[in-house]
């Protein structure tokens, strides 16, 4: 274990060991347009930016920090809807609703075009913008929706990433440590970042993710957080990736840690957690058997 990572008491050993740290990303002006999606371009976000950076101002010079964590494993990335979908659908009406409304006026000769693209069933607002969908949205629909939530995620990322920098021009901005392997719609919208972050719960880290990542982001990957727990003893849930017994888990961690070495767009993996959950769970109810000493 050469550094400190994520969720740790990064303040107690700053001076020791190189450290990573999260930011709190709480959007606090800016409205939602789906789940913890904020709307880039109203007029608080760029305040609500330089509020999130402003924490980097306690570190900015210390040598000891390697980077900083944007966000965890944003709500709308779980989704099966695109952030834009879910504008349409949640009837958000506000600055990017209106941007959806010029994006595709650009893209379509007239309103007519639009609605022969998306299909029966659609009806337009006044804006022009698609008010009423199916159960089900055409493939242009879809690849549409799925074009401007590039759009929103580039909003998002380069407004939040260039606050930081402003405030903290000498560490890694380590990206959104994203729940998974992010689809092609986000990973486009993703450039912002020095490193990838993803969280990678598999009994081995596959190449071929690390690989697509690099190659539509430029960036490296790191891994934020993985483990391994048992039943054979501590607590009563062994987390999401499981084996037999701690003797399992020392083998899958020694054989996870081989694969991780061999992948050369990968720079790092952070075990989650050093010790066990506490019985009852922190505030998220997870009690799992992880400690790795």
């Amino acid at each position: 274990f050469n550094t400190v990572g994520n969720w740790s008491d990064w303040q107690r050993f700053r001076r020791d060991l190189p450290y990573v740290r999260p930011l709190d990303t709480e959007f606090v002006r800016s409205p939602r347009i789906f789940r913890d999606f904020p709307d880039p371009y109203h007029p608080s976000f760029a305040a609500d930016c330089a509020e999130i950076a402003r924490q980097l101002e306690e570190t900015r010079d210390d040598p000891f920090l390697v980077g900083y964590f944007l966000m965890n494993e944003p709500t709308w990335g779980f989704a099966s809807l695109t952030p834009a979908e879910g504008l349409l659908r949640g009837g958000y009406r506000g600055p990017a609703h209106d941007a959806l409304a010029r994006w595709l006026d650009a893209r379509y000769a007239d309103r007519a075009a639009l609605l022969a693209a998306w299909g029966d069933g659609v009806s337009l607002d006044a804006d022009g913008v698609p008010a009423a969908l199916g159960p089900a949205i055409s493939p242009a629909a879809a690849r549409d929706l799925e074009a401007f939530s590039t759009t929103l995620v580039v909003a998002l990322f380069e407004g939040l990433a260039t606050a930081c920098r402003q405030i903290d021009p000498h560490h890694l901005n380590l990206g959104a440590r994203y729940y998974t392997s992010p689809p092609d719609w986000a990973l486009a919208g993703m450039r912002a970042f020095d490193v990838f972050s993803i969280n990678c719960y598999e009994r081995l880290p596959d190449p071929a993710v690390f690989s697509r990542i690099e190659r539509m982001t430029g960036a490296p990957v790191l891994i934020g957080e993985w483990h391994f727990g048992a039943l054979d003893a501590g607590l009563p849930c062994a987390g999401l990736c499981r084996v037999a017994s701690q003797a399992d888990r020392g083998l899958a961690f020694e054989a996870y840690m081989d694969r991780v070495a061999a992948i050369p767009e990968c720079v790092g993996a952070h075990y989650f957690t050093l010790y066990d959950e506490p019985s009852l769970g922190p505030f998220d109810g997870q009690n799992w058997n992880l400690r790795a000493v």
